[in-house]
């Protein structure tokens, strides 16, 4: 049934759409999501089967599917960000994702300094597999997937809070998919698949009393927080309630050390994956760049800076001198936390960190600043007074202190709101608390009798266990089957060496490049259709983004390609080929010129130290005399 229903969004995705105005009312508009999800809430009104989550759920995913299709047909993205294109030509750091998990599936074992996230190239790396390289397709998959697991989360919220608390927390979903992940190789791809499983099993194991689904939950947020690391203090925070919850032994002694066994076992899973993934000299995290950075009254990027090459032993000593200056003056410490806490909560208020999701309205964004106050701390505050058991009340009151207890160690000036991806399902809980417990309190007052939408049925009993199982396959392509791609190097693809970034006196060596991987310029008087792009649709989607800002050459570069051009991304390696008969620019990068007229190669990662494969395959061959006739 759900294959059926899902077909307009498969076609969404693979066929070009003549209606841009509604992809546009879904990419940009703030009523109009708002509106959409009211409505899917609203079918129970007339439909009282339990096939209506069939229709539920292919909705929501057309929703979600509209968003990819925006990128697909205009080349543009919702909030103006450099994507080049939907993630088929990934940039900065999905340029290191996309490299690893090339390098991991063909068989080899990475040597970097640049990063230590490798559940999010580790499922990249499986999906490369699955697709056969096709990028399109893989940031396709993603976007139906995410629709699946937000009308998954959407149910559990329902049933907790209420219809209309549910549709606030998936257009809130919503908003953040479409502003910081949608058509991009990010991990909060990865890490917000994770939270939305947590968040359904937690809440259903609230609501059920079942430990083990609580755990299951439990275990979910600790892989989403390794996929992207945020707001970790929510992870004691949910221990400890743990023993008050279900309350095993005396004190909950019991429940709490198993769940913080859960935790302990996603952790190591984690740092066994980073030891098998990557070889020595292993990447560092960045936490002693942030605890150095904190003690001198900066951030890991001051750290970074004072301390400054070789990059690969920045981690180390930022770790010696936080150590030394903490044995001289210990202080430090507690001085430097109340400083960044501080610091950290008005940046986020002013700046309105957890909800400035352009393009939202800003109207919008302000009211969902104070529901998340009030709905924090009236509901709790009034079942105090009632002298009730607040579970729910103290749930949620746990996520936004563990939240705000964690912005000295993520501060929001470094990432942005991308930092708080995986805590975002949990905190938009308390906005929708403040509406459900004002609904309550508006039934008590009000001789109204309306009927109930938020029951659940059987059927939620299965969705329940397909969540369960979309759990273990997450767990099996983050860390099994990129094992498995690793050691069986029958994979390798001869035809990705050194050799092919530079041109061939047989020809152009783009054919040896994957199709999955290239994008290709055509006339105005085509129609933008990804790979297919026009080039003024092309120009329009570089035109004032950020990027100006690190690598200004490389939009002056953007800008100047004419039709007729391909623009890939060299397999192993952090740069773009570009292949073109009519490019007469000298605009490239400084470090890496202009091979010959007909073919290019450029860096585009030119503010970061490249890994040693890189610098292979930038380094030789030299390149050849100009072809004859270019």
């Amino acid at each position: 049934m759900f294959a059926f229903l899902a077909l307009p969004s498969l076609w969404l995705l693979t066929q070009p759409f003549a209606w841009i105005t509604g992809l546009e009312a879904m990419a940009l508009s703030t009523v109009v999501p708002l509106m959409v999800f009211g409505l899917i809430g609203g079918l129970r009104l007339v439909w009282k089967g339990d096939e209506v989550w069939w229709f539920e759920c292919a909705a929501i995913t057309l929703c979600f599917a509209a968003l990819q299709g925006y990128i697909f047909n205009t080349a543009l993205h919702p909030a103006n960000r450099f994507n080049l294109l939907g993630g088929l030509l990934a940039n900065a750091d999905p340029s290191m994702y996309l490299s690893l998990a090339n390098q991991w599936s063909d068989g080899i074992r990475v040597v970097t300094p640049q990063t230590t996230r490798q559940f999010f190239p580790c499922f990249l790396a499986a999906m490369l597999w699955l697709c056969n390289r096709d990028l399109k397709l893989i940031v396709s998959l993603f976007t139906l997937i995410t629709g699946v697991l937000s009308f998954v989360a959407w149910r559990q919220v329902r049933a907790m809070f209420g219809w209309l608390g549910a549709t606030l927390f998936l257009t809130l979903v919503f908003f953040f998919y479409r502003c910081e992940v949608v058509g991009l190789l990010r991990t909060e791809q990865l890490g917000l698949w994770f939270a939305l499983i947590a968040l359904t099993l937690m809440l259903q194991g609230l609501r059920e009393k079942r430990e083990g689904l609580w755990s299951a939950g439990l275990f979910s947020l600790v892989m989403g927080l390794n996929t992207r690391a945020g707001p970790y203090f929510m992870i004691p925070l949910f221990v400890l309630y743990s023993g008050w919850i279900f309350r095993r032994g005396r004190w909950g002694w019991r429940s709490i050390l198993s769940a913080g066994l859960v935790c302990f076992t996603g952790m190591l899973l984690n740092f066994a994956c980073y030891w098998i993934f990557f070889a020595p000299p292993r990447p560092t995290s960045n936490f002693w760049l942030s605890f150095y950075g904190m003690l001198k009254g900066g951030n890991w990027v001051s750290a970074m800076n004072e301390i400054g090459p070789p990059y690969t032993r920045v981690g180390v000593i930022a770790r010696e001198k936080g150590m030394a200056l903490l044995r001289a003056e210990p202080w430090l410490v507690l001085n430097g936390l109340l400083k960044g806490f501080w610091k950290a909560c008005a940046f986020v208020w002013n700046t309105n960190t957890f909800y400035g999701h352009p393009p939202t309205a800003e109207g919008f964004r302000s009211a969902m600043r104070w529901l998340t106050v009030l709905g924090a701390v009236i509901p709790w505050t009034w079942s105090v007074v009632q002298k009730r058991r607040a579970e729910l009340e103290w749930f949620v009151l746990l996520i936004v202190l563990g939240t705000l207890f964690s912005l000295p160690f993520a501060p929001p000036w470094d990432g942005g709101r991308r930092v708080y991806a995986v805590a975002f399902p949990f905190l938009y809980l308390s906005p929708v608390m403040l509406i459900a417990w004002s609904r309550e309190g508006l039934r008590k007052l009000l001789p109204l009798r309306t009927r109930s939408l938020d029951h659940l049925t059987y059927a939620d009993g299965q969705l329940g266990r397909l969540v369960q199982a979309g759990l273990a396959v997450l767990l099996l392509s983050t860390a099994v089957i990129p094992l498995g791609l690793m050691l069986w190097k029958r994979h390798r693809i001869i035809g990705w060496q050194p050799q092919y970034c530079v041109p061939l006196p047989r020809g152009c060596p783009a054919r040896d490049l994957p199709s999955g991987y290239q994008i290709h310029l055509i006339s105005d008087t085509g129609r933008t259709f990804v790979p297919w792009v026009r080039v003024s649709d092309f120009r329009r989607s570089i035109d004032g983004n950020l990027e100006k800002l690190r690598a200004p050459w490389l939009l002056d570069l953007l800008n100047d390609l004419p039709e007729g051009t391909t623009i890939g991304t060299a397999c192993h390696s952090q740069f773009f080929v570009i292949g073109t008969d009519k490019a007469r620019t000298t605009r490239i990068s400084r470090r890496h010129p202009i091979l010959n007229r007909a073919w290019h190669r450029i860096v585009y990662d030119n503010d970061y130290p490249l890994p040693p494969y890189s610098r292979q395959m930038l380094g030789r061959p030299q390149a050849p005399p100009l072809l004859p006739g270019r």
